[in-house]
C-alpha cells in the first residue's frame, strides 16, 4: 500500500499536474492575444512562468523516480515535445506582448499548430502508463492482501487444531492414569487383591498407582500372615480338640473300670 501512495499515485499526480499547468499556459498563450491590458497582461505572463517553472520542477521529479524503461522513453518523448510546445507558446507570447496581436493569431493557427496535439498526446501516453502501473500495483496489492489473509486463515485453523490435539493429548495423559488409579481402586475395594498395577509415570498420578501398588503388595502381605496365624491356630485347636478327647475317653474309662470293681463292705 505505501508503493502505491508514495510512488505509483505520486507519479500519476505529478503527470496531472503536469498536464493541468501546460493546458493552463496554452489558455494563457491564447487570451493574451485578446486581452489589451497591460495590468491583466503582465499578471498572465507571471503565472505563465510560474507554470514553466513548476513543470521543470515536476519532470525533473519524473526523471528522478521513473525506473521502467518504457517510463524513461515515454519521459524522453515528453521533454522534446514540451521544448517545441514551449517554444511554440513562448513565440505568440512574445508576439502578444509586443502588440502583434494578428501575427500572434497567424502563428498560433500556422503551420506549428499540430506541435499542441503532439505534446498533449505524448504526455497523455505517460500519464496513462502511470495510471496503469497504478492499477496493476493495486491488483497485486489485493492479491497479495487476499494470500495474505488465506494465510493468517490457516494458520489460525493450524494453530487451532494444534492446540486442540495438544490439550487433547494432555487430557489423556491425565485421564487415562486418573482411570486406571480408579479401577484399581475399586477392585480393592470389592477385595480383589490380584490387581496388578504397571505405571511408568513420574507425576502426581504415576506416583499414587506406584503407592497404590505398594499398598496392594503390604495388603497382600499382611493376609498372608494373618492366613498363616489362622492355619497355625486351626492345626493348634484341632490338637487341643484331640487331646480333650483322649483325655474325656480316658475318663470315661477308668470311671467305668471303677463302677464295675465289686463292692468291699
Amino acid at each position: 500500500m505505501n508503493r502505491i501512495v508514495n510512488d505509483k499515485y505520486r507519479k500519476a499526480w505529478i503527470t496531472n499536474e503536469i498536464t493541468r499547468r501546460a493546458t493552463d499556459n496554452l489558455l494563457i498563450a491564447r487570451n493574451m492575444i485578446l486581452v489589451a491590458d497591460q495590468d491583466k497582461l503582465e499578471a498572465r505572463k507571471a503565472q505563465y512562468g510560474e507554470n514553466i517553472h513548476a513543470n521543470d520542477d515536476d519532470i525533473r521529479e519524473l526523471d528522478r523516480i521513473l525506473v521502467t524503461d518504457e517510463g524513461k522513453e515515454l519521459l524522453r518523448t515528453l521533454k522534446a515535445q514540451l521544448a517545441l510546445f514551449r517554444a511554440f507558446n513562448n513565440d505568440i507570447l512574445e508576439l502578444a506582448l509586443g502588440g502583434k496581436k494578428a501575427e500572434a493569431t497567424r502563428e498560433l493557427f500556422g503551420e506549428r499548430y499540430g506541435v499542441q496535439a503532439s505534446f498533449m498526446a505524448a504526455l497523455k501516453a505517460l500519464t496513462d502508463h502511470e495510471a496503469e502501473a497504478m492499477r496493476l500495483e493495486a491488483n497485486a496489492a489485493a492479491e497479495r492482501y487476499a494470500a495474505a489473509r488465506l494465510t493468517i486463515l490457516g494458520l489460525s485453523i493450524g494453530a487451532f487444531m494444534l492446540g486442540f490435539g495438544v490439550a487433547w493429548s494432555i487430557s489423556r495423559s491425565i485421564t487415562r492414569p486418573l482411570n486406571a488409579a480408579l479401577r484399581v481402586a475399586g477392585r480393592l475395594a470389592a477385595g480383589d487383591l490380584t490387581v496388578k498395577i504397571d505405571s511408568a509415570s513420574k507425576d502426581e498420578v504415576g506416583r499414587l498407582l506406584n503407592a497404590l501398588s505398594q499398598m496392594v503388595a503390604q495388603l497382600s502381605r499382611v493376609i498372608g500372615d494373618v492366613r498363616a496365624v489362622s492355619d497355625s491356630l486351626s492345626s493348634s485347636g484341632d490338637e487341643v480338640s484331640s487331646t480333650a478327647q483322649s483325655l474325656s475317653q480316658s475318663a470315661t474309662t477308668q470311671a467305668a473300670r471303677r463302677s464295675s470293681r465289686p463292692s468291699m463292705r
